[in-house]
């Protein structure tokens, strides 16, 4: 988790620094970067406050760990939407889609976090105040994961209108975020491995996205001819 800190930490400086952040589908992927900084973060203190029960209250360790899961949960949902921009596909998306979109986020994540204080699901304190994963983790995750799914299946689709070097540094991410979940859920469970190499993956991808240099013709004030190019297929491909 520390080696996410500053993994992501030098991925956001650069991405500072290059100026990406005029483009809208780079201010999102630029909010997974931060929200995966929290997420480590979160993951380090709640890992601290339920190890010292003593020193910390319920209340204090509960909050930690809802910020965390929350944080951590909400990740693939802002990543998926970052991919979904990227291509254009927001544009003609119906009503009935964007429902579908959120649906996993509410039916699933949402309703089992709210429903942790009554059902003790998610996460409970057993007799001796130790903190406990419930069936409900693996329920929340599951949401999560549909995220990280679909955007896989969206950049398969729509892999003609992506960069070959960008779609397979996005294959690599999904991957990468997927596989480490998994092993961490169900065979190494108190090796914290997930966010070290999700964060590998996301400084790796940081490197393909445009900068606003690749984009924008400084001498005419106006995108130049890559980004027409670039734009027009988006475009023809969504039907606007």
């Amino acid at each position: 988790d520390i080696a996410a800190i500053f993994i992501i930490l030098i991925t956001a400086s650069f991405m500072t620094v290059r100026n990406d952040m005029q483009i809208l589908e780079n201010r999102i992927f630029f909010s997974v970067l931060i929200m995966h900084q929290l997420s480590a973060i979160f993951d380090i203190v709640s890992s601290v406050v339920n190890s010292y029960i003593d020193s910390y209250s319920l209340l204090t360790r509960s909050i930690l760990n809802y910020l965390y899961i929350i944080t951590h949960g909400s990740e693939p949902i802002v990543f998926t939407i970052f991919i979904v921009v990227s291509l254009k596909l927001y544009i003609n998306a119906t009503k009935f889609q964007k429902i579908l979109f959120f649906a996993p986020a509410v039916l699933i994540m949402a309703s089992t976090l709210l429903l942790n204080p009554i059902t003790n699901s998610v996460f409970y304190y057993d007799d001796k105040n130790i903190y406990q994963h419930g069936t409900g983790m693996y329920i929340y995750n599951a949401g999560a994961v549909v995220y990280m799914l679909m955007a896989i299946m969206i950049v398969i689709k729509h892999k003609k209108l992506i960069v070959k070097a960008q779609r397979r540094l996005l294959l690599i991410m999904l991957v990468f975020s997927v596989v480490p979940i998994v092993i961490q859920l169900f065979f190494m469970k108190h090796q914290l491995i997930e966010l070290f190499f999700q964060a590998l993956a996301l400084m790796c991808l940081s490197s393909s996205i445009d900068s606003l240099d690749n984009i924008y013709d400084y001498t005419t004030g106006t995108s130049n001819r890559y980004s027409f190019v670039k734009n027009s297929m988006l475009c023809f491909d969504s039907q606007v």
